[in-house]
């Protein structure tokens, strides 16, 4: 008998039938094998098939990238129970190039992306693809167009705007031209963002609290300070300080973030401060006064500091004493502790500014393992490990010390443990949220599900909570035009940015998200 395996199954026939024996190339006989792999469900084999066929790197590629490409969809279908070691491999077939990979590919490697529940790897994969490919495959954009705003929601309800933010982004790549170009907020933030990258910073920030501010004023204040922050590295302070001050002053009166324009307005007195505009800085220390008086007072006082300072020569180590010891009584940290350290060369201040360096770091110290106590309260751990080594680090031994060393230790434990438990925690989750859609408390059962997708992603409990979701989703549906699951509690300032996100995908593709 001869026994022919193939991707559809095993034939079985009498030698006897055989007519002749053909032998073809290694490259035809990869070809077969590869089929019959990603037939069983084997990429990463389907792939190293044709990699062992192929030596010249170049042939090498375009047999894999035919191979995907002809494969696509059935890849798409099956990413759900891909395994780790096979999706690596495809990762790799598409990204390890010298040169950009096909935008067929990156669509294809997005859209596994989205199916394992990988949101951010989904749109930073379908943002290298140029629009012009969407305007030339418009079968493909009509695809893709729901899966991201289906990402655009996902990251709303974990209070993710940033990503959120690039996600509508790539939906104005995605959908019509002639959706985009009426979209004003997408095209400024375009030319802002194009005007910063040639080096035109003063006009990038001036259309960004200009026109933009009063439409979306949380967008355009985060892209404010992020191009703020670029221009410090390339302008000097004296040719930055008016722009800045004059567009710190035009976001105050807007709904944008409180916690932003704080941010903007210390960020531009620090400006004013470094080139010497102590008037100006005053003025929008007061101006910063009304909007937070803790803040205001602590810049005001900055202020004086660095007036005071200016007045006083480098070589009055007394002088400079005396100002760092009014500098601490005004709650300041930094600017005295520079002083300190210059005084301590005096040999009758020595004594005295040392002291002061100490308590001044200990106070430091123990804010800073505040703040690491807290994330491992919340439970964040990776970031506990990340922050407590890096303090113990910088600080000699102490009970400061100690503590983030125990704060270590524990955390290392729990991500262990974690790890152990995190199986069954997975299923433990999964069955409550199944009892809340039983008892058709959808919109209680569709934040677990979120977690479940976001803690598990690519895992065969991720795909069953996808499964659930839709049901959830279907029965929201049925009762309300609302789908979505109610966002978890945020802080006021992040609804209003994302209202203008929402705002942008509604005017982009005509229907609220």
């Amino acid at each position: 008998m001869v026994r022919v395996e193939t991707p559809s199954g095993v034939v079985s026939f009498p030698l006897g039938n055989v007519l002749r024996v053909e032998k073809y190339s290694n490259r035809a006989n990869a070809r077969a094998r590869s089929e019959l792999a990603i037939g069983k469900g084997g990429l990463g084999s389907a792939l190293a098939s044709i990699e062992s066929a192929n030596s010249e790197p170049q042939s090498r590629q375009k047999a894999i990238d035919d191979f995907l490409k002809s494969h696509g969809e059935g890849i798409v279908k099956n990413a759900g129970s891909m395994s780790a070691s096979d999706m690596t491999a495809f990762e790799n077939s598409i990204s390890d190039r010298p040169t950009s990979p096909p935008s067929e590919l990156l669509v294809t490697l997005g859209r596994v992306r989205a199916q394992r529940s990988d949101w951010t790897g989904f749109v930073d994969d379908l943002l290298k693809v140029e629009p012009v490919y969407w305007r030339k495959n418009p079968s493909q954009a009509k695809t893709v167009q729901p899966v991201v705003e289906q990402s655009i929601k996902e990251f709303l309800a974990l209070g993710r705007n940033d990503e959120a933010l690039k996600a509508v982004r790539l939906l104005s790549n995605v959908v019509p031209t002639e959706g985009t170009r009426s979209n004003r907020v997408q095209f400024e933030l375009a030319e802002a963002e194009r005007l910063a990258t040639s080096g035109r910073f003063e006009e990038a920030l001036q259309l960004l609290s200009g026109s933009l501010a009063p439409l979306a004023p949380g967008i355009a204040l985060d892209s404010t300070r992020k191009i703020l922050r670029e221009a410090t590295t390339t302008l000097s302070p004296s040719a930055l300080a008016p722009t800045a001050d004059s567009v710190a002053h035009s976001f105050l009166e807007t709904s944008a973030p409180i916690s932003g324009r704080v941010g903007l307005m210390q960020e531009t007195i620090a400006i004013l401060i470094s080139t010497e505009r102590y008037d100006q800085a005053k003025k929008a220390a007061d101006r910063l006064s009304l909007l937070q008086a803790d803040a205001g007072a602590t810049e005001l006082h900055r202020v004086e500091f660095a007036r005071r300072r200016a007045a006083i020569s480098d070589s009055d180590l007394l002088a400079r004493y005396q100002l760092a010891v009014w500098g601490i009584e005004m709650g300041l940290h930094d600017e005295p502790l520079i002083e300190f350290q210059a005084a301590r060369i005096s040999p009758t201040l020595k004594e005295n500014a040392e002291l002061q360096i100490e308590l001044l770091q200990a106070s430091e110290q123990k804010s800073e393992l505040e703040e690491i106590a807290v994330l491992y309260q919340n439970a964040q751990y990776p970031e506990v490990i990340r922050r407590a080594d890096d303090f113990r680090k910088r600080t000699t031994k102490g009970p400061y010390y100690t503590e983030a060393g125990s704060l270590l230790e524990l955390s290392r434990y729990a991500l262990k443990r974690g790890k152990e438990l995190k199986g069954d925690r997975g299923v433990a989750l999964l069955q409550n949220a199944e009892r809340l859609v039983l008892q058709g408390r959808n919109e209680e059962a569709l934040p677990i599900l979120t977690r479940i997708q976001v803690d598990y992603a690519g895992s065969a409990i991720s795909k069953r909570a996808s499964e659930m979701r839709r049901k959830a989703e279907a029965s929201l549906q049925s009762k309300s035009a609302s789908v979505t699951a109610p966002p978890p509690a945020m802080e006021p300032e992040n609804l209003q940015q994302q209202q203008e996100i929402r705002g942008l995908v509604e005017k982009l593709t005509g229907k609220p998200l």
